[in-house]
């Protein structure tokens, strides 16, 4: 089987050939987050990563990258609070948002909030 270090290497030579970090740790971090997502079963919480970076600067290829190497990923770009509920009620796995900037853009519902504040961690549910 593949040892943690060999799995971080592949990972990471996957996303320097797509990805271009101005920070080498971020491959690191992202890797890290990718095998996370496999685990998120054996853990209490798993964090959300929030992607900040100027318009056609990488993010969306990177969450693409994401969704190619995650568990179970669902990938959305506009969704709605029931599409979030079902989907991550569903798939069990990575719920990947593109363009979440808008959400900052437009008012977030008390749903989908509840739905944030609270779905990253084991047990966390949101009654909507």
């Amino acid at each position: 089987s593949m040892q943690l270090h060999q799995l971080l290497y592949e990972i990471t030579k996957s996303l320097k050939r797509h990805i271009c970090f101005q920070t080498p740790d971020h491959y690191l971090i992202i890797a890290l987050y990718v095998i996370l997502s496999y685990c998120q079963d054996e853990v209490d919480a798993v964090p959300y990563v929030h992607l900040m970076g100027a318009p056609a600067s990488g993010k969306s290829t990177l969450l693409k990258m994401i969704e190619l190497l995650g568990y179970r990923p669902v990938y959305a770009v506009r969704i709605t609070d029931a599409a979030v509920v079902r989907a991550i009620d569903q798939q069990h796995g990575l719920f990947i948002l593109d363009e979440a900037e808008e959400l900052s853009r437009r008012r977030v519902s008390n749903d989908l909030k509840k739905i944030f504040l609270n779905g990253y961690k084991k047990g966390g549910y949101a009654l909507i």
